[in-house]
């Protein structure tokens, strides 16, 4: 399976990766962004996550984590929506 990839990458043609397990992360051409919007809490309730859009910090520690571990990245991007 790695070598067909391998092929397809020396001919120049996107290989298909898996989508990120994260909702806070998305790769496109090369670049991971991790986009963080509302207030960072650790472990919110539903009620901090709804009304004052928060985001859990464990959630971005992981998607930062696996943006990392990612192959098809070649640079990261930290987006932080605050008021």
């Amino acid at each position: 399976m790695l070598a067909a990839a391998d092929s397809f990458r020396a001919l120049g043609n996107p290989v298909v990766r898996d989508p990120a397990s994260s909702s806070l992360l998305s790769v496109e051409d090369g670049v991971a962004t991790v986009s963080i919007s509302g207030p960072i809490i650790r472990k919110p309730d539903i009620f901090a996550r709804m009304l004052m859009g928060a985001t859990d910090s464990e959630e971005i520690g992981s998607a930062i984590q696996e943006a990392a571990s990612r192959d098809d990245k070649t640079d990261r991007l930290k987006r932080i929506v605050k008021p």
